[in-house]
């Protein structure tokens, strides 16, 4: 006998046994920890589920033709959310459109971060611009500037410093150093993954420990 929940009517279920199934109350299944209170499942086990605490979930079974979600006209597809939005694949992703428009809205901490775990590659046909107060290019190896014809360097003041040599007037040093101390704390680095900063760490542990064992005791 099911386990019916008798502070509640009793689910209302219209089947059809080879297409699918639309049932309407809350499921009394004890395993299931999220409940929904209406269940819209097809042949192909392909269902919508509206939970009882006011989510939901649309979900596909495993096929080769993929799902689609289209809007004609000249009307605005639009998702709000006033929490998260997360997107993961184990593809490709990508959006192609008109214009492509991406705008933080926090002054104090909104940041704009991409993390390759390889290579990262911008291709412009025609001007490529970063404009900002300060822009700061920390190449932990080595930086190359490259053109096929011009090469400007303009500003009102303009410095070359080769640390090697140690030639450097005392203010211009402290300037320097306070440039880079914060690269490695810097925004762009923050959201890396768990796992990745552990790999770094690990990685400069045992640079440390082979540096050490080289030296003479």
């Amino acid at each position: 006998m099911a386990n019916v929940n008798t502070t509640s009517p009793p689910p209302l279920t219209f089947g059809n046994p080879r297409n699918g199934f639309l049932t309407i109350g809350e499921e009394d299944d004890k395993k299931v920890l999220r409940k929904s209170e209406v269940q819209l499942a097809a042949g192909s086990a392909s269902e919508l589920r509206l939970f009882k605490d006011g989510g939901w979930e649309l979900k596909s079974s495993d096929n080769d033709k993929g799902s689609y979600i289209i809007q004609k006209g000249d009307g605005a597809l639009n998702i709000l959310s006033e929490g998260d939005i997360n997107i993961e694949c184990k593809g490709t992703f990508g959006v192609k459109a008109n214009d492509i428009i991406l705008e933080t809205t926090n002054c104090d901490d909104g940041d704009i971060v991409c993390n390759a775990k390889h290579n990262f590659k911008v291709n412009a046909l025609n001007y490529a611009i970063i404009s900002s107060t300060d822009v700061t290019i920390d190449a932990k190896c080595k930086l190359i500037s490259f053109s096929e014809n011009m090469n400007y360097i303009i500003g009102r003041f303009v410095n070359f410093h080769e640390s090697m040599s140690q030639i450097i007037p005392p203010t211009y040093a402290r300037n320097v150093k306070k440039l880079t101390d914060t690269l490695d704390t810097n925004n762009s680095y923050r959201q890396f993954d768990l796992k990745d900063q552990n790999k770094i760490k690990k990685l400069k542990e045992e640079r440390l420990n082979k540096n050490r064992e080289t030296l003479p005791s």
